[in-house]
């Protein structure tokens, strides 16, 4: 079984069977989706409330002079916008027209199936949809996504209505007493301030000020998930990718910061944040930097094979704080979930597919019995041979080394006019063509800078493979280090032909 199984057979409701690994995984995976003009953006949201604690605010002022009329003893709380708000459901995004451009990632057929399968599914097709926001900007280097969403028992909803109105009948009565006394001013006054949000220089998602609403319906099983997308195709979402190796935060870290402080106030006490791949790492950004208010009501965070952090971009104190509530999954061959430092345990999940190719959820066999993915004892000696030669070549460099080695590859790869990237990072044997010929576009110091990084890989892969017992290991070694020596062999060769003809 995969997880489009699990999605197509399993019928339970989140009050039978509580949110799991495999639910995480597949909305991670909705978050590839284009949502624009079908989901209520957090623009709107953020509007609506806007408008809600305007009219709230001249309530407030009516009340100070009219405060024997018992209909004007609101609370000092603004109304929750998501309650004036329409969701959108999983149904409502099955537009054919649109099917064309509408999915992204590496697998936009599975996507497809994903959405398909959540709108009948009994499971999730009640979710509601909420605060959509999508980022693509070149210039800035920037792409990010993200996408809410709220699940109410509806049952439980109805009576925390009625128990409402009847606090609300009491506190009429009781209000008039007390309205203009200093410490019931003091208290309206105090209730209606809202969570510290910081602004970020780089973030195109607008820093607002506001009132923190009444949250959504709190019961004991309603809940949100605050999905992240992962990279889709686009050259500019990979070299932002790359960036996190030297630069910390990327202009989509902040975003996911300011997203989930953002929507928070709006939510459900209960919070899950989750994503795969870079949405993973945005996840897990945002979750690890967010206020402590925010930090109390996560119940636990999603990270399904994404990288890591440049050294020094997380505390120590930060991790700690999060400590026993993240739940880090990577496939046997795992490459991109090694990348960079993350101190998190991770449990390995049996893929059905091999090397590159599992980094795709689709790919993972999940256990229907327990609700949960299938576990391998450790990762492949293939991935620890990754492991050890990725690290080792990356601690070798300065941030302005490395950012001069990411500006030769895709100065390179935009010269050439790729621009799918995943011809290039998950290409498989089209890989090392594709360099070659982006290559070939570069000055001589770009050429030699692209040159000495591959020729370095090569010596590093050929060494580890040379103390490595496991002969897995030493073959995959062998071919990491004849693939970085070929590329960079064929970058000094091209250049040194075009030395003789000028």
């Amino acid at each position: 079984m995969n997880i489009l199984s699990y999605l197509e057979s399993e019928f339970s409701t989140f009050e039978e069977k509580s949110f799991n690994p495999l639910d995480s995984a597949l909305l991670s995976q909705f978050c590839m989706v284009r949502c624009e003009g079908l989901v209520p953006s957090l623009n709107e949201i953020e509007q609506k409330h806007t408008e809600l604690t305007q009219s709230d605010r001249f309530t407030k002022t009516l009340r100070t002079f009219l405060t024997k009329l018992p209909i004007m003893n609101r609370s000092a709380q603004p109304e929750n916008p998501l309650e004036k708000i329409k969701a959108a459901h999983f149904v409502d995004l099955l537009r054919a027209e649109r099917y064309a451009s509408m999915f992204t990632g590496l697998v936009p057929g599975r996507v497809k199936d994903t959405l398909l399968g959540l709108a009948a599914s009994p499971r999730f097709r009640t979710l509601n949809l909420y605060g959509y926001e999508s980022v693509f900007n070149e210039q800035e280097q920037n792409q990010f996504a993200a996408i809410t969403f709220v699940y109410t028992n509806q049952s439980a909803a109805n009576t925390h209505a009625n128990a409402t109105n009847a606090n609300t009948r009491t506190n009429q009565v009781t209000t008039e007493t007390h309205a203009n006394t200093p410490n019931a001013n003091t208290h309206a006054n105090s209730s209606a301030t809202g969570p510290h949000t910081k602004a970020y220089a780089n973030s195109s998602i607008e820093n607002r000020s506001k009132t923190t609403p009444n949250l959504a319906c709190d019961t004991d099983n309603s809940f949100a998930y605050i999905g992240f997308r992962g990279t889709d195709t686009s050259v500019t979402g990979w070299r932002e990718n790359f960036n996190m190796a030297f630069t910390s935060p990327v202009p989509a870290q902040e975003q996911a910061v300011r997203y989930l402080e953002s929507i928070a106030p709006y939510l459900p006490k209960r919070l899950f944040i989750g994503g795969h791949s870079k949405g993973a790492n945005l996840a897990l950004y945002a979750a690890l930097k967010a206020s402590p208010e925010i930090q109390q009501r996560i119940e636990r965070v999603y990270v399904h094979d994404g990288p890591g952090f440049k050294e020094g971009a997380i505390s120590e104190e930060e991790w700690r704080r999060l400590e026993g509530r993240i739940h880090r999954s990577l496939p046997q061959e795992s490459v991109v979930g090694l990348l960079m430092n993350c101190p998190v345990p991770y449990k390995v999940v049996n893929a059905q597919e091999h090397g590159l190719d599992q980094h795709s959820p689709f790919t993972w066999e999940v256990n229907d019995e327990y609700n949960d993915f299938s576990y391998a004892e450790k990762l492949s000696d293939g991935a620890q041979f990754f492991d050890a030669v990725f690290n080792k070549w990356l601690a070798q460099y300065s941030d302005s080394e490395a950012a001069a080695i990411v500006d030769a590859l895709f100065r390179a790869i935009e010269a050439a006019g790729i621009t799918n990237a995943s011809e290039i990072f998950f290409g498989g044997l089209k890989t090392i063509p594709l360099i070659n010929k982006a290559a070939q576009n570069l000055d001589n110091e770009s050429g030699a800078v692209l040159r000495n990084a591959l020729g370095s890989l090569a010596t590093i892969a050929a060494n580890e493979a040379g103390q490595s017992m496991s002969r897995n290991a030493q073959s995959v070694g062998r071919k990491v280090s004849q693939n970085a020596q070929s590329v960079s062999q064929n970058i000094q060769d091209f250049f040194a032909n075009r030395k003789t003809r000028d």
